[in-house]
């Protein structure tokens, strides 16, 4: 439950408790606190096993890899000790938080209340952007055009929490017994419509792009991944449903919402718009052009490094291109290699999982991760708590599939709850680490 509270305050980002942590994070230290605790008592009963509490062998290597360079390059900073603060956040997200998610990742239950966390959090944003952009609420920093930031410092901020949950919104993770109901439906499309319109308000072409490749994927991977059976959609609700939503999206385009604005404007050539991705693009050509000088360290990760490098007040705005310019050629590649290994993990999860209930749930959280991915081209976001939750629920996933098979090892060995674990051989794939 602490968990969840967390994760559904994670939207309150610019709320600050102790001067420069986030509410979220406050809930998050007192878990790992409680679970440090349980641990030293010996009541762990309702943690995850502690062979499954562990990350990949892959994945863990590239963290430190990727945190080893980014410290070393904190050394050649203007400022190595906000570098360093820098380098200790994304080590709290990929290391103690990811671990936290895994040890409580029991079962199917609850990943389910984690994702109900996730979604909760992401509709009290939607709602405050929505409210705020009809003149409701005094909320969020005020711009020139309008677009609404929530609890968030930038517009591009409260997009990308938008976004990532999108696919969860649209593909209905996670799955509920109830899932067939009438008043489902109408939930799944007041949710659907709310998050869409939200995104909406804050003017955020990148995170519009990020959304639809998040979605386009798990669709992908969907067809792909899932068992050819009859297909039980009704052809009269699948046809209001994409009535509903080319109306919708043809209205919201013809409106007067920041991210329509903000697309005409580029369609005609306006210079702030226009110029923005020019300048980003410049900026994203310097640093490729010094590639000699930055194989194996960076420039550090305080606010200060790029100063030399923009002369401006626009930074590199390319998540990938940012840690080649910070930390280095290798740290770069080390996190890709992070995101790469995840994504594998979800899409073996997905080829073993097919029979499962839970195989949507897993294809929408897969959504949520390309749909980060993709926005970090547009948008730095190597610290930010959303990006990496679509990934810790993946290994979330993960720990709990593992466990799964190895009791169903267990079960047809003969052995019992005594027996030793292992992981069943399958035709299509394996879950290993």
């Amino acid at each position: 439950m602490i968990a969840v509270i967390g994760l559904t305050l994670m939207g309150f980002n610019s709320i600050r408790i102790i001067g420069f942590l986030p509410i979220s994070d406050i809930v998050f230290f007192g878990l790992a606190a409680l679970l440090w605790l349980l641990m030293l008592t010996g009541r762990v009963s309702r943690l995850s096993p502690p062979s499954l509490r562990t990350s990949s062998a892959r994945l863990l290597v590239a963290t430190i890899v990727l945190l080893v360079l980014a410290s070393v390059s904190s050394l050649r900073s203007w400022y190595p000790a906000e570098s360093m603060s820098v380098v200790l956040r994304l080590g709290y997200l990929t290391i103690l938080w990811f671990w936290m998610m895994r040890c409580i990742s029991v079962d199917r239950r609850a990943i389910a209340l984690l994702i109900r966390g996730w979604r909760w959090g992401v509709l009290i944003s939607c709602g405050a952007a929505i409210a705020a952009n009809a003149g409701l609420l005094a909320l969020g920093r005020s711009n020139p055009e309008n677009r609404q930031t929530a609890w968030f410092f930038h517009p591009n901020d409260l997009a990308g929490y938008i976004a990532v949950a999108i696919p969860l919104f649209l593909f209905a993770a996670p799955r509920a017994v109830t899932a067939t109901s009438r008043f489902a439906n109408l939930w799944w499309l007041a949710t659907v419509g709310v998050s869409v319109f939200a995104l909406s308000t804050t003017g955020s072409l990148s995170a519009t792009v990020g959304a639809a490749a998040g979605v386009a994927a798990a669709s992908v991977a969907l067809v792909l991944t899932r068992r050819h059976t009859r297909a039980t959609v009704h052809p009269i609700k699948a046809m209001a449903v994409a009535t509903i939503a080319v109306v919708g999206l043809a209205v919201l385009f013809n409106s007067d919402v920041p991210v329509a604005e903000r697309l005409t404007r580029y369609e005609e050539g306006d210079s702030a718009v226009a110029g923005s991705v020019e300048m980003r693009g410049a900026l994203n050509e310097r640093v490729v052009n010094q590639f000699d000088e930055l194989l194996l360290v960076g420039n550090g990760l305080d606010i200060k490094a790029q100063d030399d490098l923009r002369g401006s007040e626009s930074g590199i705005h390319n998540m990938y291109v940012k840690t080649l310019y910070e930390a280095g050629f290798i740290a770069a590649l080390a996190l890709l290699a992070m995101l790469v290994v995840v994504l594998q993990q979800a899409w073996k999860l997905m080829i073993n999982m097919r029979d499962t209930d839970v195989h949507l749930d897993v294809v929408a959280v897969f959504g949520s991760a390309v749909t980060g991915m993709t926005f970090a081209l547009f948008q730095p976001m190597t610290v930010q708590r959303y990006f990496w939750m679509p990934f810790a629920v993946i290994q979330c996933f993960w720990v709990v599939r593992r466990a799964e098979l190895r009791a169903q090892t267990r079960m047809a060995a003969g052995h019992g709850a005594g027996g030793r674990p292992a992981t069943p051989r399958s035709s299509a794939t394996r879950i290993e680490r």
